[in-house]
């Protein structure tokens, strides 16, 4: 059996006023796996991106190539979007708008303004689960700028979500922001320990996250130390280590 080597990076961590700050995006990871953000934000490790398929790659450019050469498929394309446009309630009054509460930071993609209170708007690239919902992960982060969102008085009520992924089509989300406050109470918890969590252990979720190949050889239950972790990652293997996995 051949050694895997995988490229990580160091995360570094945001700092406002001697406070390490929590991004909306953390509160998600955090509700897809515990052990994914500890690994990022405690550990400072960072799964490398997956290389692209030859094949997938390949596909995708003969997917391009067709559309660009039918007048059919672009018309049919742009009349999609134009329709997924006029489905939008409110008018845009705002973009990648900045808001910190605490601990906790995030920037919302787009801020729509209704007669009857604010709407927010999250655009993914990625596709969407079957049917007409959205992933929990997603739906989280709408409680979580809706959290974000009561400290301004300037964008409330939050009367609504909207997540677009990359069908664009809209998918509504009620916000709760109240259980943003409790999963982030969660997070800071999770984060002030050096002991690694145990494993989310859902093949679903693990086979399409960066930190699988890792996951492989840290032990499912958890409990190794952060210093363990790092210092695995700082030292090359020995010459007996490397020719004891053949």
């Amino acid at each position: 059996m051949y050694l895997v080597f995988i490229n990580y990076i160091l995360f570094f961590e945001v700092v406002v006023d001697g406070i390490e700050l929590v991004s909306v995006s953390d509160l998600g990871t955090y509700t897809f796996c515990k052990r994914k953000l500890w690994l990022l934000k405690r550990a400072r490790i960072e799964g490398g991106e997956r290389d692209w398929d030859s094949v997938v790659k390949f596909r995708l450019l003969c997917l391009i190539t067709s559309i660009l050469r039918s007048k059919i498929k672009i018309h049919s394309l742009t009349d999609f979007m134009l329709k997924a446009l006029r489905e939008m309630p409110g008018e845009i009054v705002g973009t990648e708008v900045s808001l910190r509460r605490g601990e906790l930071f995030g920037r919302i993609d787009v801020l729509r303004k209704t007669k009857d209170g604010f709407i927010i708007q999250e655009e993914k690239t990625s596709d969407p689960p079957d049917g007409d919902g959205v992933w929990p992960h997603d739906a989280f982060q709408i409680d979580a700028y809706a959290f974000l969102a009561e400290t301004n008085n300037r964008y409330m009520p939050v009367i609504n979500g909207i997540i677009i992924y990359n069908d664009l089509k809209p998918r509504k989300v009620k916000p709760n922001p109240k259980r943003a406050k409790a999963i982030l109470e969660q997070v800071i918890i999770l984060l002030e320990k050096d002991i690694l969590p145990e494993a989310e252990a859902n093949i679903n979720k693990c086979t399409s996250c960066p930190y699988y190949p890792l996951c492989q050889i840290l032990p499912p239950e958890g409990g190794l130390k952060e210093t363990e972790i790092k210092n695995a990652f700082s030292k090359p293997p020995s010459i007996k280590e490397i020719t004891a996995t053949h």
